[in-house]
């Protein structure tokens, strides 16, 4: 009875060695969606139950061996990829479970998920089932004469502001962005206030390229996040629906030279 009783618990601490742990938080990571490798620019999941997490954004397909993968904090260690046992990188099928594996657990080979065609997916990882599931989206075209003169609104801004126009669907906007308590943040929304442009969820938003989702049904709620005050210059093409940002972090330029 002993030594059965003895199986069963290594059995057990077999299985529970195996298990992901239910972290509280994950990020996808990768040239394959708009954080490249960098932790620090790990977009952030949106955390739905125990165990249970999903995102939504753009991811590209594998040209150039364009990959992701999934972050539980802002290094690289632990993370979840595809089987670190095979040497080659998992292309995912929209709609079919693709395993997890905890590389904190498991060494091997760098391992990494890809998808065939560029496109919205969402993301959906249940730590229990160890699984990631994608969901495969459309991309939204929004119609550029109907959103009209695009706007920033939000926790930023004590009244919507109008962008410079300056080309057709092509908006920008300097100035500077105050951190408040506890967060700020913009989102472009258009002439009638009926759609808007956001990020799938509330993300710190930092200089570089962003897709924004398109909203035709109503304005959302998720805001781009001011990390640091600083001034921001804001550029939005509502062809594309892509949003560059850049921020400055520099009160004063000063010249210096022997000419």
């Amino acid at each position: 009875m002993k030594k059965i009783t003895f199986l069963i618990a290594c059995l057990l601490a077999v299985f529970g060695m195996s298990a992901i742990n239910h972290y509280d938080n994950l990020y996808v990571v990768g040239d394959a969606c708009a954080a490249g490798w960098s932790p620090d620019d790990a977009l952030e999941m949106t955390k739905v139950g125990d165990g249970q997490f999903t995102w939504t954004g753009e991811l590209l397909d594998k040209t150039g061996d364009r990959r992701f993968k999934f972050l539980v904090g802002r290094g690289w260690d632990p993370c979840l990829a595809p089987n670190p046992d095979v040497p080659d990188h998992e292309v995912v099928t929209p709609g079919v479970p693709a395993k997890l594996y905890d590389k904190g657990e498991h060494g091997g080979y760098d391992t990494s998920f890809q998808v065939e065609k560029t496109g919205v997916y969402t993301i959906t990882i249940d730590l229990d089932a160890e699984t990631m599931t994608l969901t495969e989206g459309s991309l939204d075209v929004l119609d550029v004469e109907k959103f009209g003169q695009a706007y920033l609104a939000g926790s930023a801004f004590p009244e919507r502001v109008a962008m410079t126009k300056e080309s057709d669907g092509v908006y920008t906007w300097k100035g500077k962005l105050e951190v408040e308590d506890p967060v700020t943040g913009f989102y472009i929304v258009s002439n009638d206030n009926s759609q808007s442009l956001n990020p799938a969820n509330a993300s710190e938003v930092k200089s570089g390229s962003y897709a924004p989702v398109f909203s035709a049904d109503e304005v959302a709620t998720a805001e781009y996040q001011i990390a640091s005050t600083a001034t921001y210059t804001i550029t939005i093409d509502l062809n594309t629906v892509k949003m560059e940002v850049t921020k400055i972090d520099y009160d004063h330029l000063y010249l210096i030279g022997s000419a």
